[in-house]
């Protein structure tokens, strides 16, 4: 990395190479905040917390009298940054959609895959841990209607959902003829109806789905597979 800077022209001399959690403490204690102003005396003792998109690490510092900073704990972290809540999104969605049908996302309609991702984003920074209300992620219509086919009559889908409730599952269903919906409880989307499910086992929590197109009404069916349990409802065809 020096070698790199000197050959882009910055002096030996003038550069500094620190690890991001250093970097923080040094800006922190430079420009202390008004509500944090002891981060900057002398044996304060701190933790420095790295939220980035691939990891999160965490590390303590101390502040030495001569100023320099004593590594109280290393840094360590695990593989819970942002960019896990994205492969968790996407992983729902391959769930639903398919496999074959994310990759087609991907690789020939990078714009739309992009803007999926840029929702998945405008979730994660408006979502508060006490909301209780739906959150909805679009997807270009234009673009599905590219890479799928109509589901024919008399088909069926079957798909295992998980969820990390440890008595059951919520199911709501919804029509909506918008291609960007943002809520389910705004006016653009027709609540079908729904159910609730519970496990049998608490340490099993996962459901087999089996949505059922026919000529003029389609099924949704929850099967618990451990306890043989299912529900199931029935609505009118929408179109």
């Amino acid at each position: 990395m020096r070698k790199s800077a000197e050959k882009a022209g910055i002096p030996r001399d003038n550069l500094t190479i620190a690890l991001e959690p250093e970097a923080a403490s040094i800006y922190c204690q430079t420009f202390p905040s008004p509500d944090c102003q002891e981060i900057a005396e002398t044996g304060s003792i701190f933790m420095v917390v790295d939220l980035g998109g691939g990891t999160v690490d965490i590390t303590l510092h101390e502040k030495n009298p001569n100023g320099t900073l004593k590594e109280v704990v290393k840094a360590s972290g695990n593989d819970c940054g942002g960019t896990s809540v994205d492969d968790e999104f996407i992983h729902m969605f391959v769930c639903i959609f398919g496999e074959p049908i994310m990759n087609s996302l991907k690789l020939e309609f990078p714009d739309s895959y992009l803007y999926l991702l840029r929702k998945i984003e405008n979730v994660k920074r408006v979502y508060q841990i006490s909301q209780t209300r739906n959150v909805n992620i679009t997807i270009p219509r234009s673009t599905l209607d590219e890479i799928s086919t109509p589901v024919p009559k008399g088909h069926t889908i079957e798909k295992m959902f998980g969820t990390h409730s440890t008595s059951g599952s919520r199911y709501h269903f919804y029509y909506t003829e918008s291609t960007d919906v943002k809520y389910t409880d705004t006016g653009e989307c027709s609540f079908l109806g729904g159910f609730d499910m519970h496990f049998s086992n608490p340490d099993r929590k996962k459901m087999k789905v089996t949505f059922n197109f026919g000529d003029t009404e389609f099924s949704v069916t929850v099967l618990d597979p451990e306890s043989g349990s299912e529900r199931k409802v029935f609505f009118e065809n929408q179109r």
